[in-house]
């Protein structure tokens, strides 16, 4: 299996997800929209040309009810490492370079409007680079894939915060760097506000991409993109 892409969820609790949008709607609107976030982010992740396909869950416990809802035999669901998140990238990046995998990706489930070929043309970034970046808009990175074990590009970063990006490029050292272009996490309401008026356009122009995520944001008010 010489791709592997992996999409990272957590289980849609109210209450444990989109934390940050509770000021705009209740715990159980904000889980119903991740877990919008989850289907459109599989329907990406199963797009791909990616031989392994996988779903890494938070909590551990929660493999089942994320292969009732994701399901399918062409996903394989593993558990997410309990540590940091750094811990929990290197780790299952080494576990899919044990599983024979020559290319690996790590996506989040933030962003269900990434286009469909985001995957692809990280894993042929692979082929000729050792590190792809999809760099985000709030100073992070939607996705990041290797061609082999860098540990060192998840050690001492300041997750969740704009800094993540700028500190893995100084970590980087001579590792060769392909980049894909700039993208949005939804993590506040005017983030969920964007999404909501992009997926509207992408839907008027013929597009079903994010289509389970902008069912759900018909239902709700957020602020418009500022």
């Amino acid at each position: 299996m010489p791709t592997c892409a992996m999409l990272f969820a957590k289980s849609p609790q109210p209450g444990k997800v989109k934390t940050r949008l509770l000021d705009c709607c209740t715990p159980e609107e904000a889980a119903t929209l991740y877990r919008g976030f989850l289907l459109d982010s599989v329907a990406l992740l199963r797009a791909s040309g990616a031989q392994l396909k996988v779903v890494a869950c938070e909590p551990p416990a929660a493999q089942e009810e994320l292969a009732a809802l994701l399901g399918g035999q062409d996903l394989v669901f593993v558990p997410q490492p309990q540590t940091d998140l750094g811990g929990r990238l290197d780790q299952l990046f080494a576990w899919a370079f044990d599983q024979g995998a020559e290319r690996v990706l790590a996506l989040g489930s933030d962003s269900p409007s990434l286009p469909a070929s985001c995957i692809d043309e990280a894993l042929a970034l692979l082929t000729e680079r050792e590190v792809v970046i999809g760099p985000s808009t709030d100073g992070g990175y939607y996705l990041i894939g290797l061609r082999q074990p860098a540990p060192e590009l998840f050690s001492g970063i300041a997750w969740s915060t704009g800094q993540v990006l700028a500190q893995t490029l100084e970590r980087l050292g001579d590792h060769s760097l392909g980049l894909l272009p700039p993208w949005y996490d939804v993590d506040t309401p005017q983030d969920a506000g964007l999404l909501k008026v992009h997926l509207e356009a992408l839907d008027r122009a013929g597009s079903a991409r994010g289509a389970h995520s902008l069912q759900v944001l018909r239902q709700l008010e957020f602020p418009s993109p500022s």
